[in-house]
This record gives structure tokens, C-alpha cells and sequence, in this order.
């Protein structure tokens, strides 16, 4: 422990349950099939058994049958068809487009949250150790295989014939979001508390003061270049972003108004929460919600927790 630090340890710890666990279970599984149920298709032979056979005469009968097998068979649109409802079984997914990748995806989610939370505790615990915080690491890989699947999922949009709409629908809400971006990144510091311009202040200085120190000859006026490009770089970002969830998106939306529906008074209520609860953090960075809750009549926080909240 000494040698390599209390992080090393936990994250070599973890991977190695992590490979053992994966090989023979996934949390993907019950996730995915809690609760949902299929209906078994019908097999040739209950399908043959709606077919009317209006023939007379044995000989003319077994003909008949014999063109069914060689040939096929029709079945009437008002055939009595009795379906039978199963459980989904997790064997019955494992086909799906894409279930490799989102049953990696959760499986490192938790185990990287793992990773994240004894490392909190440790810190906490021993403020002052200087060991390099590596479940950072863990939460970066997490997000990046998050947007490497959306972008397949997205990539797939563009490479079919019969997408044309999907694709249009795409590069339009791109752009859009892209005009969207560009407005709200130069604007933010006067709506929003999130210290951009300070922030690229320091980064400028930093540059400048690394660059110095390493005798690299700057071009002049180089820490007072417009952030503009960054905005730029940014709301590109953002854009290419808005593109790969325009269509998780929708599909979340519908989920969300179906569960809705469908749900008990109790469970709508949660539902209504957790659809509004991104709406309620994005609020806690504007101005007047920051100085009410800091330095209003009533404080309810101190700098420490609001920035944690």
C-alpha cells in the first residue's frame, strides 16, 4: 500500500473483480429484462392447424397437404391465433444490435462509481495525502465510452439508404444547436455563475508563464487573444453532441410520457421529479439563485456546500 498509494491498489482491485465478474455475470441483464415480457411466436404446425382444408376424399386431401409443406401455406387474417406471453429471458437479448456494448457500459458505470466512492472516503478520511486521485480516470473512461456508443448509434443514421429524414433531422438540430451554443457560451458569465471568463484568464497566464519558462518565444499580444475561437471550438462540441442524443432523446421523451400515464400517483410524482430535476441543477448556477442561497437574509449554505450541491 505504501509503495503504490491507496488508489493504485483499489483500481487494481477493482479490475481484477471487474474481469472476474463480467466473465460470468452482467449487471446489464436484469436491467434490461426486469419486467418486460414477449409473446412467443407460433410454431408452422399451430399455423397449419387455422389453414381450412375444404376438400373431399383422402387422396385429394393428402395432395393438398403435400403442396403445404413443398409450397407454403397461407393463413386467413381472421385465423383464432392464441399467443403466449413469457418473461423476457436475458438469453433473448443477446442478439440485439449494440447489447455487447451497452452491457460494457453499465458493468464499468458501476464498477467505476465504486472505484470513485472509496476514493471519496479516503479522502475525506486523510485530507492530506497528495496520491493522484486515479478514479477521475475511471469517470473520464466511463463518459468516453458513453459518447463512443451514441456515436454509433448515430454514425448508423448515415450509412443506410432509407435514413434520408433521420440524417436531415440530425445535421438540422446540429446546427441549431450550434447557434444556440455559440449564443449562450458568450453570454453565460452575464446569466450564469460558472467563472468562464477567469477561467480562460488563468489558463491564458498559465500558458504564457509555462511558456516562458521553457524559452519559447511568444507572438505578441499572445495572453490578450479573444476567446473567441475557443467559443467556436466549443459550440462545435456542443452541436456534434445535441446530434448523437437528438434521437435517445426522443425516445426517453416517449418513454417518459408513457410511464407517466401508466403509473401510480406515487411514481408520477417521481417521475415528474427526476424529469425536472435537470432543469432545477441548471438553475443553481444563475445568479440570483446563487447570492439567495449565499448571501441572502437566510444562508442556507456556505461557499463549501454550495459547491458541492
Amino acid at each position: 500500500m505504501a509503495v503504490f498509494g491507496f488508489h493504485i491498489v483499489v483500481t487494481l482491485i477493482t479490475f481484477s473483480v471487474f474481469t472476474k465478474f463480467r466473465s460470468r455475470f452482467s449487471l446489464a441483464r436484469p436491467f434490461l429484462c426486469a419486467g418486460l415480457y414477449r409473446y412467443l411466436a407460433p410454431t408452422a404446425q399451430q399455423l397449419k392447424e387455422k389453414v381450412p382444408l375444404y376438400i373431399m376424399g383422402k387422396s385429394r386431401k393428402r395432395k393438398a397437404e403435400k403442396n403445404v409443406e413443398t409450397n407454403g401455406f397461407l393463413v386467413p387474417k381472421n385465423a383464432d391465433i392464441e399467443l403466449v406471453l413469457v418473461p423476457v429471458h436475458p438469453d433473448d437479448v443477446q442478439a440485439l444490435p449494440l447489447y455487447s456494448t451497452f452491457s460494457w457500459i453499465v458493468d464499468f458505470i458501476a464498477f467505476s462509481l465504486v472505484v470513485y466512492c472509496f476514493s471519496e472516503v479516503f479522502r475525506f478520511l486523510f485530507p492530506n495525502n497528495t496520491d493522484i486521485n486515479i478514479s477521475i480516470i475511471w469517470i473520464l473512461l466511463s463518459i468516453a465510452f458513453v459518447l463512443q456508443a451514441l456515436a454509433n448509434v448515430t454514425v448508423s443514421l448515415f450509412s443506410g439508404d432509407n435514413v434520408e429524414a433521420e440524417r436531415n433531422l440530425v445535421i438540422s438540430f446540429s446546427s441549431l444547436f450550434f447557434l444556440f451554443s455559440m449564443m449562450f457560451t458568450m453570454f453565460a458569465e452575464s446569466f450564469f455563475d460558472i467563472g468562464f471568463d477567469k477561467a480562460y484568464e488563468s489558463f491564458s497566464k498559465s500558458a504564457s508563464a509555462f511558456f516562458a519558462a521553457s524559452d519559447v518565444p511568444l507572438p505578441a499580444g499572445v495572453t490578450q487573444r479573444s476567446p473567441l475561437l475557443l467559443f467556436v471550438a466549443l459550440s462545435a462540441m456542443f452541436g456534434l453532441l445535441a446530434g448523437t442524443l437528438l434521437f435517445p432523446n426522443f425516445r426517453y421523451a416517449r418513454m417518459y410520457t408513457n410511464a407517466v400515464d401508466e403509473a401510480a400517483p406515487f411514481y408520477k410524482l417521481l417521475y415528474h421529479l427526476a424529469f425536472l430535476s435537470q432543469a432545477f441543477s441548471l438553475m443553481l448556477f444563475t445568479h440570483p439563485v446563487k447570492n439567495y442561497l449565499l448571501y441572502g437574509r437566510r444562508k442556507m449554505f456556505v461557499d463549501l456546500c454550495f459547491e458541492f450541491l
